[in-house]
């Protein structure tokens, strides 16, 4: 299967509300489509969607590295295998390294293509057997406590049982309140703590201690820098369950911290690990030590998410609601039936009819045809 072109659009997506995290604000996401096509006339999009605070490349980087991948004239032939296409990456010189949100978006288009020519959903690519749908939280977004225990609630009477509250953006005690506060309004949901390694090893102990007694279902990323020795001094400072986020994405780090039993769970984001290949080596280390993995995003559009929710019904711990219900939360989109969840779960689109949803005008700046072949 030979691609013939690439086209790319470049769309600026505003969220609903500023997401506030110990890292920053953001207020809105830039993300490009890349549609490769076939000498067929299959077309595969994919979207990138880099996020440089989360651990990928900046935005400008990857419009380079687009537009100089749409500039070609002469592509390789895709392989006919899904394992093979890092390969096919790296001979248009893109390292999952340094372009980590591009080579993920790049490979999803080409994985799409894929399915089209193998006439077989995405999941047929992945070792591990694929659930019919997703169970995902609901990112609360907002600053002050009236806010988040009003946009909790809202979540809860939407049918959401899993709650993430970003935490490390106030004083300790006004984190500890806020937990106390959510725990009385809601004591039947799950609530999961998001600080954005905000804290040192002394406040993430002492603030694990002081939520013990609410029932947490872990603390993501609870410490700046993550080590052995950090999380075994948390380990033994609280029972609240750890995940690590930032983390995951350094193999060599990851190895000891799941062989010791440091961390309960791993968020893998797919932008900022870069390829397919890699969630699943990542996820399956994970399981073999009895650790949970949750796939997240870095607020993808729609068009992303479907990937990842792929994704997450593959690799992703069944027991966990996964961190893909952030359509909600962007004003626009890129598909004309954006990717929201009902009652808390997520249905699980085929990546092959993905072209022929998007907007009209992104499929008219892709030139993607009104009839597909």
């Amino acid at each position: 299967m030979q691609i013939v072109r690439v086209a790319f659009a470049h769309r600026t997506l505003a969220l609903a509300r500023p997401m506030v995290t110990a890292r920053g604000v953001t207020t809105a996401r830039e993300i490009f489509l890349v549609a490769p096509r076939t000498s067929d006339g299959g077309i595969g999009v994919g979207e990138i969607a880099p996020l440089p605070e989360a651990g990928t490349e900046t935005v400008a980087a990857a419009h380079d590295a687009v537009a100089a991948i749409a500039a070609r004239e002469h592509f390789p032939e895709l392989p006919a295998q899904a394992r093979d296409i890092g390969d096919w990456l790296s001979a248009l010189g893109l390292d999952p390294r340094a372009l980590p949100a591009t080579c993920f978006g790049f490979q999803s288009a080409l994985l799409a293509l894929l399915c089209r020519r193998h006439d077989a959903p995405l999941h047929a690519f992945f070792p591990e057997p694929r659930r019919a749908a997703l169970s995902v939280n609901a990112l609360i977004a907002g600053s002050g406590p009236d806010v988040i225990l009003d946009s909790a609630g809202c979540a809860v009477e939407d049918g959401y049982r899993s709650l993430k509250i970003k935490v490390g953006t106030r004083p300790l005690q006004g984190d500890i309140e806020l937990v106390a506060q959510l725990r009385a309004a809601f004591p039947d949901v799950r609530l999961r703590l998001d600080a954005n390694g905000a804290w040192s090893s002394a406040d993430a102990c002492e603030f694990s201690r002081a939520v013990e007694r609410f029932g947490i279902e872990y603390i993501e990323d609870p410490i700046a820098a993550i080590s052995v020795d950090a999380l075994g001094e948390l380990r033994r400072a609280s029972s609240v369950p750890i995940a690590v986020d930032a983390a995951a994405r350094d193999f060599p780090l990851i190895i000891p911290l799941l062989q010791r039993r440091l961390v309960d769970a791993l968020v893998l984001k797919p932008a900022v690990l870069g390829t397919y290949d890699r969630i699943v080596d990542v996820s399956g280390e994970a399981r073999r030590h009895g650790v949970d993995v949750a796939i997240s995003s870095v607020f993808e559009s729609s068009l992303g998410l479907a990937y990842l929710a792929n994704l997450a019904v593959t690799q992703g711990s069944p027991t966990l609601a996964h961190g893909l219900g952030t359509a909600p939360l962007l004003n626009d989109d890129t598909l004309t039936a954006p990717l929201r969840p009902r009652r808390g779960v997520l249905q699980i689109p085929a990546v092959r009819t993905l072209p022929a949803l998007l907007t009209e005008d992104l499929q008219a700046e892709l030139e993607i045809p009104f009839h597909l072949p």
